[in-house]
């Protein structure tokens, strides 16, 4: 949580120095390698999370193939980057691409040493690499976008954060790669980790698709507008991604024999994820014009009108996030497959025809829409996917949505009056934040303490 609010933060402090077309170069350049570094260590890496006893000659001969096959990646990006920046017909797209596509080679040599410490469960050291990373390149983004460096700023930041990763990786987990690679030690991993890899990278296809289609449709300009709305309202979504995923994997495939303990951890995660999204998503619905005011930047007003859909599609992905896991842990890393694949099918087919038909930001709030019905539907195919591995009613996932809805309502009333009234009331923009966030804790408490009866802990047993 504290390495996204440095993100979200560097983020909106960059904001005061670049243009929206730069916002849009950046967006395209990150996502796409985002998109290719799904491919990174061909899957072996979770693979080797996965398996019960890996040998110490297999770690390391894994270390060598991962890290080669990063610097192979890169090299394939080369002519990939041309054709993107032909595609788009924007010449300064390649030479961004091209240092964006390097961060790939720092998260394969990284990756091994991560998932050594990944299998002790020393979540501290983890978190203490992502807070490491994030700060370093928050700074750097800052510093980069006031010196005038434009697009340059975000890609670079990106790239360094997995140069300072895989450092850390390596110094916390104590990893020592000896000169020893066998293929054959490799061999069993890759079956696993071929699966992985695809569903992967289909599944970064789906999270950016739409910043490609945006792109190429409406232009850098309104792409640079739209990222910032999509950064702004997906904030805890991003944040429960990282911890959700970084988490609930080792934890599920340590405990996966145990249907009775994996029904209980799933649904504790599920409740406590809507609750955690749910706070942040009011303070984003009710506080967003006055971020956007104290920023004083016209220019990114145009993004608010984005806010509402995205919030929205920010919980269906934050509720959606560890079926993948669940599944992958259990073994079954191809019905992640099948879901993102379709899920892909549908945006390639959907988003572009909206985008086509319609012009400027009405299009982009359709597609939105669309959005919004299609992970519904992907929800419900989970929903029948998961219950062969835990024990799921009709009512799981609805009862899932209330847990957030029931956190919305409740702060309804005084916070639409609050914001109703806001320029009536003698409340400056700062007053008028402190004010909902003060009403929003309350609620908070009122919810969690006398409505939920929780304590946002889980039994004992489950963390033995």
């Amino acid at each position: 949580m504290v390495s996204q609010s440095f993100d979200a933060v560097s983020f909106f402090i960059v904001m005061l120095f670049i243009t929206k077309s730069d916002m849009g170069l950046a967006t395209l350049a990150v996502g796409f390698s985002a998109f290719v570094e799904a491919f990174n260590s061909m899957g072996v890496n979770v693979a080797f999370l996965q398996d019960a006893n890996p040998t110490e000659d297999e770690t390391h001969s894994l270390f060598w193939f991962s890290s080669g096959f990063g610097i192979f990646v890169f090299l394939l990006s080369i002519p990939l980057s041309m054709g993107i920046s032909a595609f788009y017909g924007v010449a300064l797209l390649l030479p961004l691409l091209l240092a964006s596509f390097a961060k790939t080679i720092f998260v394969c040599i990284g990756e091994i040493p991560l998932q050594l410490i990944n299998r002790r469960f020393d979540f501290h050291q983890i978190s203490l690499t992502q807070m490491i990373a994030t700060f370093l390149c928050s700074i750097t983004k800052i510093v980069l976008a006031f010196l005038g460096f434009g697009a340059w700023s975000l890609v670079l930041a990106n790239t360094l954060y997995g140069v300072i990763s895989c450092s850390c990786s390596i110094i916390f987990s104590k990893f020592r790669p000896k000169l020893h690679f066998r293929r054959s030690e490799c061999t069993r991993f890759m079956k696993f980790g071929i699966k992985h890899c695809v569903g992967s990278s289909i599944e970064q296809l789906n999270k950016n698709l739409h910043y490609f289609v945006i792109g190429k449709f409406c232009g850098e300009s309104l792409l640079g507008v739209y990222r910032v709305a999509f950064e702004f309202a997906m904030t805890p979504a991003l944040a429960l991604f990282r911890i959700v995923n970084k988490s609930s994997f080792p934890i599920f495939a340590k405990i996966k024999s145990n249907r009775n303990l994996l029904s209980e951890l799933f649904a504790w995660n599920q409740k406590n994820i809507a609750i955690f999204c749910a706070v942040p998503m009011v303070f984003i619905y009710y506080c967003a014009v006055d971020v956007f005011t104290l920023q004083g930047i016209p220019a990114w007003f145009e993004a608010l009108v984005f806010i509402a859909p995205v919030l929205m599609i920010s919980l269906l992905r934050s509720l959606s996030q560890t079926f993948p896991e669940l599944y992958r842990a259990c073994g079954s890393p191809e019905r992640s497959l099948y879901i993102a694949s379709a899920e892909t099918l549908l945006s390639l087919l959907l988003f572009p025809l909206v985008l086509f038909l319609v012009d400027g930001s009405m299009a982009i709030r359709i597609m939105l829409g669309v959005w919004i019905l299609l992970f519904i539907a992907l929800l419900i195919v989970h929903y029948h996917f998961a219950k062969r591995y835990v024990n799921l009613t009709p009512f799981s996932i609805p009862r899932s949505f209330m847990y957030a809805f029931g956190y919305f309502a409740l702060c309804f009333i005084p916070c639409e009056f609050l914001t109703h009234y806001r320029d009536a009331l003698p409340f400056n923009p700062w007053l008028h934040l402190i004010g909902q966030v003060l009403l929003m804790s309350f609620f908070l408490w009122l919810y969690a303490k006398k409505i939920l009866n929780i304590s946002f802990k889980f039994k004992k047993q489950v963390a033995k």
